[in-house]
């Protein structure tokens, strides 16, 4: 138990660290909070996405606040996961490769009494990370240079409390700290005319608030080993507080990544600390499902987002459908280890949030993985695997093809039981 313990501390550790690096490449991250990760962990991905009717004997399904309620009575359940994302960026003549790999999450969980389950964690629910350089020569000036750069994102901490109303009807809640950075640098400049000086600003948003997000699950039998599933998640709609730093003015620094390195002739605009509120709008997703135990299980999730009732300019409502189905050959193979791994399928359609020059961007894909068991399922690894494209080159826009690759681990011991004998 102690060796557990020690690897958790250590775990949380450096999840914080890693989570606070770049997780995302992507132009369109410069919209709204970034780019919005997927809040669930990587089982989930192999499916498409779809996530709120899974519910798996001790499988932490963290896109469900009421899904925590599949942890059995005696079992500590740890897992954590690690994405790996390869992007091809394409404009009109212009194409761009990126790789980013972090640690994405990492949580654990445990049921407390008959009817009380509980699960904290971490991860990110945005990121932002982009370069976008825009060139034009001007007649008697010469070149014209633009670089616009972001970085950041947005994590959050959970607790999940997750509660048996009566046998197959489960509710969840979900408290949860948000906490990030995200920066902006734009700089002017014409490099051609030496004694030009540079038109740069600055902006950094500290995110430091709660919020909290509730789910349902319900699980209809039909047999004895099939059943149907349906899950609800629903976040309200919130205002996340946070401190606004602002620095606009002429400078002859070179440092395009950080106007805090460049000394300021001429500071146009300057602010630091300020109170700035930034709406996280309301969402829900709602599933249904169907499963065999020990062999089979379908589930298809519609997630719905209402930005326009934000502050955020460029965006609009995001609606994202998604499906998957996962199935193991023979769950008690005693002469095949392949029978008893769980292998998975899926597909996501999405019209994101994101508009750009009244073009609608779209995010679509299909999804495959398998989960490998280790010590008669005690400890899972599980591999997932994305392929999706992001955006189109309409109306000289971005096309972003991407590969994601998702390793989990999950951890599972007995750790709530005494032995009868030493």
């Amino acid at each position: 138990m102690y060796r557990y313990l020690i690897f958790l501390i250590i775990t949380t550790i450096v999840s914080h660290s890693v989570l606070s690096q770049i997780q995302t490449e992507s132009p369109y991250s410069k919209l709204g909070f970034g780019l919005m990760e997927n809040e669930g962990n990587i089982v989930n991905s192999g499916m498409g996405g779809s996530s709120v009717t899974l519910y798996k004997r001790n499988a932490l399904n963290i896109s469900n606040p009421a899904a925590i309620s599949s942890i059995d009575t005696l079992s500590f359940v740890m897992e954590f996961g690690i994405k790996s994302n390869f992007s091809h960026l394409s404009a009109t003549g212009l194409s761009k490769n990126s790789f980013s790999s972090n640690l994405n999450y990492f949580a654990f969980g445990f049921r407390g009494s008959k009817r009380w389950s509980a699960s904290l964690g971490l991860m990110p629910i945005s990121s932002r990370g982009y370069e976008i350089v825009d060139r034009k020569t001007i007649a008697g000036v010469g070149n014209e240079e633009k670089y616009y750069i972001g970085s950041g994102g947005i994590n959050k901490l959970y607790l999940i409390n997750s509660f048996d109303i009566f046998k197959d009807f489960s509710v969840g809640v979900s408290a949860e700290y948000l906490f990030g950075k995200l920066e902006e640098t734009n700089t002017l400049m014409f490099p051609e005319l030496m004694s030009a000086s540079h038109l740069q600003e600055g902006l950094k948003q500290q995110i430091s608030d709660f919020n909290v997000s509730f789910g349902l699950h319900y699980r209809l039998d039909k047999t004895e080993q099939e059943r149907y599933d349906f899950g609800l998640s629903f976040t309200p709609k919130s205002k996340i507080k946070g401190k606004e730093a602002y620095l606009k003015g002429i400078t002859n620094g070179e440092n395009i990544w950080s106007a805090d390195d460049n000394v300021f002739s001429d500071t146009m605009i300057f602010y630091n600390d300020k109170t700035v509120q930034i709406e996280k709008p309301m969402s829900f997703t709602v599933g249904l499902g169907k499963t065999s135990l020990n062999e089979y299980s379908a589930s298809i999730d519609y997630t719905f987002a209402n930005w326009l009732s934000t502050n955020f300019e460029n965006t609009k409502n995001s609606h994202r459908l998604a499906l998957g189905y996962s199935f193991i050959p023979q769950w008690n193979s005693a002469v095949s280890y392949a029978k008893r791994s769980t292998y998975r399928f899926g597909a996501f359609l999405e019209s994101t949030n994101i508009s750009v020059s009244d073009t609608e961007i779209l995010n679509f894909g299909i999804a495959a993985g398998v989960g490998l068991p280790i010590r008669r399922g005690l400890y899972n690894v599980d591999i997932d695997l994305q392929l999706g494209q992001m955006g189109t080159n309409k109306n000289d826009q971005i096309k972003d093809h991407y590969i994601r690759l998702n390793l989990k681990l999950r951890f599972s011991e007995m750790w709530f039981y005494k032995p009868k004998y030493d």
